[in-house]
C-alpha cells in the first residue's frame, strides 16, 4: 500500500488513502485566496502616506508595521518647528522631557511635555487621515489644522487608563498641531485613510 513507500523516521506518520480530494482542494484554494488578499493589503498599505513621530530621545524610537516596517521620526525637545523640516515645537522649545525606564516599548517609554508656549506641530499633505497620539498622563489636548466630523470642537479629554487620541480627521493647508496647557506626549501617527467617509 501507500504506507509502504514512506521513509520511516522517529516521528509518527499517519497516512490513509484519500479517495476524495475535493476537501483538500477547497482548503488549498482558500489558502491561495487568503494569500492573495494578504499581499494585496500589504501593497495597499505600502502606498499610504504616513507621518510618524516618536518624541523624547533618539535612543528609543518606535516602528510601525504598515506594508513594510516604517521607523518613526525621533523628535527631541530642542527641535523647534521650521518649514524646512516640517515638524517641531512652536513657538518655542519645551523645557520638560521624561524617560520612564520601567516602561517596555520604545514608543511609550519617553516623551516631551506640551505647554501653553510649546505645542507640537507638523506639515502633512491635505487629505483624510487617522490621527493617533499617545500620552503618559491624563489631560486634555486641542487639535489645530484639522476638521473632525461629528464633533463640536477639537478638544480631547483622556483618562489615565487610556491616554490615547484616536480620530479620523481631514487635514487642510495649515500645519497639524497638538496643544495643551499640560500634557506629556509620547508619540503621534497620522496615516492616510481610504474607503468610506469620516465618521
Amino acid at each position: 500500500g501507500i504506507a509502504n513507500e514512506q521513509t520511516l523516521t522517529e516521528f509518527p506518520l499517519y497516512i490513509r488513502e484519500v479517495a476524495d480530494l475535493n476537501a483538500v482542494n477547497t482548503l488549498m484554494e482558500q489558502a491561495r485566496r487568503d494569500d492573495t488578499q494578504r499581499k494585496a493589503e500589504l501593497a495597499r498599505q505600502e502606498k499610504l502616506r504616513a507621518y510618524l513621530f516618536d518624541l523624547g530621545t533618539k535612543e528609543h524610537v518606535g516602528t510601525l508595521q504598515l506594508g513594510g516596517v516604517r521607523r518613526f521620526t525621533p523628535v527631541l525637545a530642542a527641535d523647534v518647528y521650521r518649514e524646512e523640516s516640517g515638524y517641531g515645537f512652536f513657538p518655542q522649545a519645551p523645557t520638560h522631557t521624561f524617560d520612564m525606564h520601567w516602561v517596555n516599548g520604545a514608543l511609550n517609554r519617553d516623551g516631551v511635555r506640551l505647554s501653553r508656549d510649546s505645542r507640537f506641530q507638523f506639515r502633512a499633505a491635505p487629505g483624510r487621515y487617522r490621527l493617533r497620539a499617545g500620552f503618559a498622563s491624563p489631560g486634555n489636548v486641542t487639535l489645530r489644522g484639522v476638521t473632525i466630523a461629528d464633533q463640536a470642537n477639537n478638544t480631547f479629554d483622556f483618562k489615565s487608563d487610556n491616554p490615547i487620541i484616536d480620530s479620523v480627521v481631514v487635514v487642510g493647508n495649515e500645519p497639524v498641531a497638538l496643544e495643551s496647557n499640560h500634557a506629556d506626549l509620547s508619540w503621534v501617527t497620522l496615516v492616510e485613510e481610504t474607503g468610506s467617509p469620516a465618521k
